[in-house]
């Protein structure tokens, strides 16, 4: 398997949503799609803006992943949330495979 290919099986995504833009860096920007509110329940696919979020993935320790998340905006009570990654968890940085291998390597994950 080519490591291209090995790299987006590490998010479980599509090879288009992820591109190499220089030796070491990536950037990954998943289609743009309906959301649903959190406020209110409503969907939409209105876009606030746009940032970036550098994340680490398994197969991409010595590279910089750029994550081009989007913020959705509510037509109907206004609500600014982000867009729904299934490869990350709310305010993570690490992709939930890594995470787990982490655990799994070391028995526990640790910040400090």
């Amino acid at each position: 398997m080519s490591y291209e290919k090995n790299t987006t099986n590490c998010f479980d995504l599509p090879s288009e949503y992820l591109k190499k833009v220089e030796a070491n860096i990536w950037e990954l920007k998943l289609p743009r799609t309906n959301h649903q509110c959190p406020r209110c329940h409503n969907s939409t696919d209105k876009v606030h803006d746009y940032r970036v979020q550098t994340i680490k993935a398994t197969s991409l320790v010595a590279h910089t992943v750029r994550y081009h998340k989007r913020r959705y905006v509510c037509t109907s009570c206004g609500k600014v949330f982000p867009e729904q990654a299934p490869f990350l968890s709310r305010y993570q940085r690490m992709t939930k495979t890594l995470i787990c291998q982490l655990i799994v390597e070391h028995g526990m994950l640790s910040t400090s």
